[in-house]
């Protein structure tokens, strides 16, 4: 029973950490009570407000997207979920998603090779930030 007052004690702790953390967002303040910039608000004809958000992904094109799932999803069977992940070397994405556009511009049809140099390339700029430390 002891160590059911302690549990109750740290869940309360912590709880009230994520709280006062939560209610500080919210507040616009950071822990020495100093205003937080807060991001551009958009308002729409309705009066609703919404931050504003810097990545326009209803710009980019949804079957593109698709297709670039599909490939992944075949290489997940062969290669295993994410196991892209692991770590390649980013001239050897690069190398393969150029290998898939000449095959495309030769006129090869027989994969989706535009959409395989997509991963390819998506691969590479995820190494990329990863390497810039973003």
């Amino acid at each position: 029973e002891g160590s059911g007052i302690i549990n109750r004690a740290w869940r309360g702790s912590v709880m009230t950490d994520l709280w006062n953390a939560m209610r500080n967002e919210q507040l616009g303040t950071n822990g020495w009570h100093e205003p937080v910039e807060k991001e551009e608000l958009k308002t729409f004809d309705s009066g609703a407000t919404r931050t504003d958000i810097q990545e326009r992904w209803s710009l980019l094109p949804m079957d593109a997207l698709r297709a670039a799932a599909r490939v992944m999803a075949r290489g997940a069977k062969t290669h295993g979920d994410r196991n892209w992940e692991r770590g390649i070397p980013i001239e050897e994405v690069c190398d393969h998603a150029f290998n898939h556009m000449a095959k495309y511009l030769e006129g090869d049809r027989s994969e989706e090779h535009l959409a395989h140099a997509l991963c390819n390339l998506c691969m590479a700029v995820h190494f990329h930030l990863k390497e810039e430390g973003e």
